[in-house]
C-alpha cells in the first residue's frame, strides 16, 4: 500500500520515520498531518499570489508531493493558538517533536480535546488546499 500511495500522512515524526525506513522510496511522500497542512497553506498562499504551477489539476498528486517535500524543513510551524497548544503540551511535560499529534487518548480529556482540534484544524488545511486542485 506505501509503494502505491501519493501521499502518506501519519501522526508523528516517529511514524513517518518508520514508514521511510520500511521504505525508503516513500519518505518523500510521507508528512506529518501538521507538517502537510503548514507545507499545503504555504502552497496556496502562493497560488493565491499567482506563482505559477504550484497547485494545479492538470498535475498529478506525485507532483504536489514533491513541492512539497522541496519545501520540508524550510517553514516554521505557525498554526492558530500554536504558543498556547506548545505551552499546555510542555505543562504535561510530554516529549514532542512540534510537527507531533499528540496521543489525545492517555493524557485525559484536556488532552483529548486538544488532539482533535489539531487533527481538525490540520485536516481542514489539507482539505482546503487539495481542493483547489478540483477547481483549477
Amino acid at each position: 500500500m506505501i509503494e502505491q500511495s501519493d501521499l502518506i500522512l501519519t501522526a508523528s515524526v516517529e511514524q513517518r520515520s518508520a514508514v521511510a525506513v520500511l521504505h525508503p522510496v516513500a519518505r518523500h511522500r510521507a508528512f506529518t498531518l501538521m507538517e502537510a497542512a503548514v507545507i499545503l497553506r504555504q502552497l496556496s498562499l502562493k497560488n493565491e499570489n499567482n506563482e505559477a504551477g504550484l497547485l494545479a489539476s492538470d498535475r498529478p498528486l506525485s507532483e504536489l508531493t514533491a513541492q512539497m517535500y522541496a519545501l520540508r524543513g524550510s517553514l516554521p510551524l505557525v498554526i492558530p493558538d500554536s504558543r498556547a497548544i506548545l505551552r499546555s503540551i510542555r505543562s504535561l511535560d510530554v516529549q514532542m517533536n512540534e510537527w507531533d499529534i499528540g496521543d489525545g487518548h492517555t493524557n485525559g480529556g484536556r488532552a483529548h480535546r486538544r488532539t482533535l482540534r489539531q487533527v481538525h484544524d490540520a485536516s481542514l488545511d489539507i482539505a482546503a488546499a487539495l481542493a483547489q486542485l478540483e477547481v483549477q
